[in-house]
């Protein structure tokens, strides 16, 4: 899919092979000639990888793909040759939307979910300016808000990634979401339910169940010995963060130095 997206980008911006006159129609006959291809590809074999194309390239939706694989590997009866990968042509959708996404054409957003993460973005203003005052540009905020929702708003084509308790308390740690409201709610998280703040949605039984796991986080975020130290093993949730969501590492808070 990389060599295919180089490829076209190399003569799209090659004024020998394409003059700026026609660049447009290039480009439309492109996406056409990939949708021709998506259809021809999903004829023979239904399988397709599934996401979308963002500022920073593309992301591939895991639970969207595996979702479709195992719908497949049912109604198909486990065919090994709808099951095994054919690359590129599982990537036909993928290129499509790429081309899409060029001319603007980008899959419609879910107008509910869109208008209430507007919403849910006004609500969070304070915390909103105060990633922008770290860095975070507004495409990395909305993953941050939506990571805060739990993973709430995914549809509406936001970087995700999934996470447990340990990882989610990580991901507060690195984005400052413990010192902004450190600083702007005046919260110690000495108490397990101040930990509740954490969450923008309804998602409150998930930090139920881990508050008093966080706590013990909190408590030892400096001690690395202990059996509570919750950055053992950090550079799994950063590797995720650099290359799944694209944000630099630079961008993150450091690691507590003991």
């Amino acid at each position: 899919m990389e060599e295919n997206i180089t490829r076209f980008n190399d003569v799209l911006q090659s004024r020998q092979l394409i003059p700026n006159n026609i660049k447009d129609d290039f480009q439309k006959n492109r996406l056409l000639k990939s949708k021709n291809n998506y259809f021809n590809a999903v004829e023979e074999k239904p399988f397709q990888f599934d996401g979308f194309f963002d500022a920073k390239g593309y992301f591939i939706n895991l639970e969207k793909t595996i979702t479709l694989w195992i719908e497949l590997s049912k109604r198909f009866k486990l065919s090994y040759d709808i099951l095994s990968l054919k690359v590129p042509s599982d990537c036909s959708l993928m290129l499509y939307k790429y081309h899409a996404a060029l001319l603007g054409e980008n899959e419609n957003e879910d107008s509910v979910q869109s208008e209430d993460f507007y919403k849910q973005i006004e609500r969070n203003k304070p915390l909103v300016n105060y990633l922008a005052h770290k860095g975070f540009d507004n495409d990395e905020i909305r993953i941050v808000i939506n990571l805060l929702s739990f993973n709430e708003y995914n549809s509406l084509n936001i970087r995700h990634i999934d996470f447990k308790a340990v990882e989610f308390f990580r991901l507060c740690y690195l984005f400052y979401i413990f010192d902004f409201y450190e600083e702007d709610k005046s919260l110690s998280f000495e108490t397990e339910n101040e930990f509740l703040y954490l969450s923008l949605s309804s998602a409150t039984k998930d930090l139920g169940k881990w508050k008093n796991q966080f706590k013990k986080y909190y408590s030892n975020k400096n001690e690395v010995d202990s059996k509570h130290y919750p950055f053992t093993t950090l550079s799994t949730t950063v590797d995720k963060v650099v290359n799944k969501l694209k944000i630099r590492r630079e961008k993150l808070k450091a690691t507590p130095t003991p």
